[in-house]
């Protein structure tokens, strides 16, 4: 069976173009990066995993490739519900408690303590007991998953 590798988006191919010249790249060593790091002779022809190559082997150069962080999430100001800061420490602090159940653990403990489904269903109210609920089983060392 043969696994079909998806291509660059337009917006990926300029923000590689981009890079090529803020880092003042001749046309001669980019098609050499992109022969060296993933093989292939155009942007065309790049998938996900061939950009990361060539990204990567930009850094080992010395090159500027700016964040490669993925976006966040985006919440926004709902009356009388979670405060995007508030969403985002709660995410933070359960992602590092949850650390072996993942995302489940954590949604099964939203859903048994606070009886929601994901955090953007908490009131402002309610994300606050969260948020020191999390904090006391983050002083006391828990671990979800652990058998301490």
């Amino acid at each position: 069976m043969r696994t079909v590798r998806s291509r660059l988006s337009k917006r990926q191919i300029v923000f590689l173009h981009t890079l090529k010249s803020k880092n003042n790249l001749s046309e001669e060593d980019y098609r050499y990066l992109l022969k060296e790091g993933a093989g292939v002779c155009s942007s065309t022809e790049l998938d996900q995993e061939g950009l990361n190559q060539v990204l990567d082997l930009l850094e080992q150069l010395g090159f500027d490739v700016g964040d490669r962080k993925k976006p966040t999430k985006k919440y926004c100001y709902r009356k009388g519900m979670a405060t995007p800061p508030q969403l985002k420490y709660i995410e933070d602090m359960a992602r590092r408690i949850f650390t072996q159940g993942g995302r489940q653990a954590f949604d099964h403990w939203l859903e048994n303590y606070f009886k929601v489904s994901h955090p953007q269903f908490l009131t402002a109210g309610t994300a606050q007991r969260a948020i020191e609920a999390l904090k006391g089983m983050d002083q006391r060392g828990y671990k979800a998953g652990s058998c301490e």
